[in-house]
């Protein structure tokens, strides 16, 4: 009995060899899966949410303040700003002026849009965030409701 047992304990679970050759192979195999994917896909798609997210901020911004906020696409970045008073919105967590860049190889169409304390657009308008694939953010002309379709 105290055989068996000793040679049961001793077969049970792996080497410590064989889980640093398992993990070399995966990530060998992790490398080179890696490589494969195609990036313009992710960051187009987090691009227009980002995008959308930030006119949404605009409307809530104008109607929380009870003023005009302006939306200005152009060189593939999108900033806020104020434009009774000439002044740029700033990140809520710092002082730096709300601007958002494109990434490598998207491209968002020059437009721009201002919502009034009301959060009422200037005008319906749709943003065309373009990479792999088109994706359109339009902006509602009586309600400012902002529809993001991928």
């Amino acid at each position: 009995m105290t055989r068996s047992r000793r040679t049961r304990s001793r077969t049970a679970g792996f080497t410590l060899t064989e889980l640093v050759v398992t993990i070399i192979i995966a990530g060998v195999l992790a490398a080179f899966a890696a490589a494969r994917i195609d990036r313009q896909g992710f960051d187009t798609e987090g691009y227009a949410n980002q995008v959308a997210s930030t006119v949404r901020y605009a409307q809530k911004l104008a109607i929380a303040q009870r003023r005009s906020v302006n939306v200005s696409v152009s060189g593939n970045s999108i900033s806020l700003s104020y434009p009774a008073l000439a002044l740029p919105v700033l990140m809520p967590p710092s002082s730096d002026n709300y601007s958002i860049g494109a990434p490598p190889g998207v491209t968002i169409a020059n437009a721009s849009v201002t919502f009034d304390a009301l959060g009422r657009p200037s005008a319906g308008t749709t943003l065309t965030v373009s990479g792999d694939t088109p994706r359109r953010i339009t902006i509602e002309a009586e309600t400012g409701y902002v529809r993001y379709t991928p």
